[in-house]
């Protein structure tokens, strides 16, 4: 609870790392990967299956915080702090939109000199 008396959610250092998934079939069961940490979740559903692998990261890196060496764990196991997340390095980041502009777009408040959506006419 914060000082004011509001509920705030506490976020654990886990919300900050990001790593790949790989999900497959095998022996009629779903299986979640994360090569990363070298860990398997298992389940009926692919979604059992992620979500037992979650609890298993987040488990692990619970016990390697407490230890103090999470940071040290991540590192080892190929992920970057980029800032705002923990990385790994096995994932290509998704890189920034290219917005291309053909032409010079017309400005819709002085072209009409209503606003097409509500119909409002302003001063041109």
């Amino acid at each position: 609870m914060s000082i004011d008396g509001n509920i705030q959610e506490e976020r654990t250092p886990f919300e900050r790392i990001v790593y790949r998934i790989e999900e497959f079939w095998s022996d009629n069961t779903y299986e979640a990967s994360c090569v990363e940490l070298d860990m398997v979740g298992f389940g009926d559903t692919s979604e059992e299956a992620r979500s037992a692998l979650r609890a298993q990261v987040v488990g692990y890196l619970e016990d390697c915080d407490e230890l103090g060496a999470l940071e040290d764990v991540l590192i080892d196991a190929g992920f970057y702090d980029n800032g705002a997340v923990w990385m790994s390095s096995r994932l290509t980041p998704v890189p920034d939109p290219i917005i291309r502009y053909f032409g010079r777009p017309a400005d819709p408040w002085t072209a009409q000199g209503t606003d097409p959506v509500e119909g409002i006419e302003h001063e041109t």
